[in-house]
């Protein structure tokens, strides 16, 4: 299975790739074959692990999407096991190997709508607070692409807004009390050091972003909401629900012409990924070339 998916533009990735891919960190991260209790990644596991991690994140940012997309659909529930399973001082390499495939991660608001299902599933519960420890405890196996801020923030914000608050021991988020003041405690230190003014200017040119950019708003982002969750204790709650009324728009409006019974026009659901919904077999041809590479079959709930 290579681990090398192809990235000229003429030879661009193909969904097939990218589900290929995602099976081979999911191997290299032992997922399906944990490892005995208190036995860490040896040193080579550790380095072949992070030296694909690093392989994908030179891609083109479609194809290394497309790649975590996969992932997000097939292998959130082995993570999860996984995760659970591992002790912080005595695995501190599989941990983090863990834990930082979920960096890497599409958010939820930026199109990964199989984190949001796997987030709302019982496979999520506890999940949050794991991995808010994890950062605050420093496991950070790479120093190119370390646990935080930035794309780990993205998670936990996700994890905060979509999964069930009574999952957490104070009923007001799915992440423990203790570890959201350690959270908030290791922000300040990294808001301390980012630069005073947004990366890219507050209205970027033309081009993508500099990835500073979401690393910025996503650990201000992270901040702000830690501390409406202090100060309202159904800031969780009643956001979720504002979000869930958004989710459902988009399970009726066509993705492409954004009509649907309103405007005289049934829609379907898209038969692999389950999400996407159109009101014709035009709409969808549109928008194939699009949506192919962020098409992937979840697992069943």
């Amino acid at each position: 299975m290579s681990a090398h998916p192809p990235t000229s533009a003429n030879t661009p990735l193909s969904r097939t790739d990218a589900a290929k891919v995602a099976d081979s960190l999911a191997s290299k991260a032992r997922l399906y074959e944990p490892l005995s209790a208190d036995t860490d990644f040896s040193t080579t596991e550790d380095e072949v692990f992070r030296s694909q991690v690093n392989d994908i994140y030179a891609l083109p940012v479609d194809s290394r999407d497309a790649i975590y997309l996969a992932f997000s659909a097939k292998h959130l529930p082995a993570l999860a096991t996984a995760l659970r399973s591992l002790h912080h001082t005595t695995q501190p390499l599989a941990l983090s190997s863990c834990v930082l495939l979920l960096c890497h991660l599409p958010a939820v608001d930026r199109g990964n709508v199989y984190l949001r299902t796997f987030l709302t599933s019982d496979s999520a519960r506890g999940i949050g607070t794991i991995v808010a420890r994890a950062w605050c405890d420093g496991l950070a196996p790479n120093k190119e692409h370390p646990l935080g801020p930035g794309t780990l923030s993205a998670f936990l914000i996700a994890a905060l807004f979509w999964s069930p608050p009574a999952w957490g021991d104070d009923d007001t988020a799915s992440i423990d009390k203790a570890e959201r003041a350690r959270m908030t405690e290791k922000l300040s230190a990294i808001i301390a050091e980012l630069p005073a003014e947004i990366p890219g200017g507050m209205k970027p040119g033309v081009g993508p972003p500099p990835p500073e950019r979401f690393v910025w708003l996503d650990t201000k982002r992270l901040e702000r909401i830690l501390q409406g969750i202090d100060h309202v204790p159904e800031f969780i709650a009643s956001s979720q629900e504002q979000l869930k009324m958004k989710a459902m728009d988009e399970t009726l409006l066509c993705a492409v012409c954004l009509e649907g019974d309103d405007d005289g026009k049934e829609v379907t659901r898209c038969s692999r990924c389950k999400h996407t919904v159109y009101c014709s077999a035009q709409c969808q041809k549109k928008d194939w070339k699009t949506h192919k590479l962020r098409c992937f079959t979840p697992p069943p709930q």
